[in-house]
């Protein structure tokens, strides 16, 4: 397939360095932070919202929204590097590096947690398996879901995001995939609204269409930063080194 020129305009900076996560140290760091954020959350007995000098903050939905502009940063920017270096995108090939990336851990806890089930030392409802290895944990109604396993509803959100938006940049171009991105972005607050104003609420803890927005941002930061530093560059306004160390 043959590549658009604009794309591969779009991704020119973007380089090798992509392609592995440790050359980003950047990243990891803020993903290290996310992972404080929820812990902080979940050290606060019966609540996710601890207080300081008297100012609520939701550590835990603040450190998971971070890991999730994460991920739409890093699996966009992949995805767009194989768009230029071999004209598409394999989706087989995706899936496969999700699967072996994501499924070993994930077979470990579920068969850890199934293991403490059998021996009665935690309770399970079978149903609760159907939304588990449906990756729909985020959808599941709360409660009675078992808390031990709605910690996975933020992992349901990325495999639904690796199921959906490889196909939209394997099908749409350039602008195609930014439409899609800005739409996502919105799809959150506008949920939010109907649910405010019509009076109905989706089931589960983070339903795709409230939460997709911070996946959205990270895919939209990663199609469109390489434009924006080339904008920069070119600019006798903006180049200046001050800027330029910004971005």
């Amino acid at each position: 397939m043959k590549v658009e020129a604009p794309l591969r305009e779009l991704v020119a900076e973007v380089g090798e360095p992509i392609s592995k996560r440790s050359d980003i140290p950047s990243l990891d760091g803020l993903r290290a932070i996310s992972i404080f954020l929820v812990l902080v959350a979940h050290a606060v007995p019966g609540t996710h919202k601890p207080t300081f000098f008297g100012v609520g903050l939701d550590f835990g939905n603040l450190g998971v929204r971070i890991f999730f502009v994460i991920s739409g940063f890093l699996i966009t920017s992949l995805l767009l590097k194989e768009r230029v270096h071999s004209g598409g995108v394999s989706l087989r090939r995706f899936y496969i590096r999700r699967s072996l990336r994501i499924l070993p851990a994930f077979l470990l806890f579920i068969g850890a947690i199934s293991l403490l089930s059998v021996f009665g030392i935690l309770e399970i409802p079978p149903k609760s398996w159907l939304y588990v290895l449906t990756y729909t944990v985020n959808f599941a109604p709360l409660p009675p879901f078992p808390w031990v396993l709605g910690h996975l509803w933020s992992l349901s959100v990325e495999e639904q995001f690796y199921f959906l938006w490889p196909m939209v940049m394997k099908f749409g171009r350039s602008m195609t995939c930014t439409l899609v991105a800005i739409i996502a972005v919105f799809a959150g607050p506008a949920t939010h609204a109907m649910q405010e104003l019509g009076g109905f609420s989706l089931p589960g803890i983070g339903p795709f269409p409230l939460v997709c927005s911070a996946i959205a941002m990270g895919s939209l930061l990663a199609m469109w930063t390489p434009a924006a530093r080339s904008l920069i560059v070119s600019s006798n306004h903006l180049s200046g080194g001050r800027i330029l160390g910004t971005c």
